[in-house]
């Protein structure tokens, strides 16, 4: 679990949401690049103030079956402030690389290339409303 962003610093994160759907040949292999990869990663950022917030969550069960929702079983809401958005770059590259490199993969770039065959994923950027 990633420790809620820094006092001070929640009302200025830019907040996105992923909605993935995996697909169910490759879901085993792609949650446990989520565990063993994007994991240690993030928590890597978040650690150094280069990512204000990460969470991923799985379906579990679906109380009502609505069509005209996405199929997705994994939803990541990701939280940054403009200033770790802006000096993010080399930064995301060496802990994802690092990440890759431990789980013995050549790099980041060949783990999430993989990704595109295992998952659909819907991204919204989204504002929090604080004073409700």
């Amino acid at each position: 679990m990633i420790d809620p962003p820094r006092d001070g610093q929640e009302a200025r994160l830019r907040q996105s949401i992923e909605y993935i759907s995996s697909h169910p040949g490759s879901r085993e292999e792609y949650y446990e690049t989520q565990t063993q990869f994007s994991g240690p990663a993030v928590r890597r950022l978040f650690e150094h103030d280069r990512f204000g917030r990460f969470l991923g969550v799985e379906v579990s069960e679906r109380r009502v079956d609505d069509q005209t929702l996405p199929p997705w079983d994994v939803v990541h809401v990701a939280g940054l402030t403009m200033a770790q958005r802006l000096r993010a770059a080399p930064h995301y590259h060496r802990a994802f690389n690092a990440a890759a490199r431990a789980i013995g993969e050549p790099s980041a770039k060949t783990v999430m290339r993989r990704w595109s065959s295992q998952r659909t994923i819907i991204t919204a950027n989204v504002e929090q409303i604080f004073p409700l």
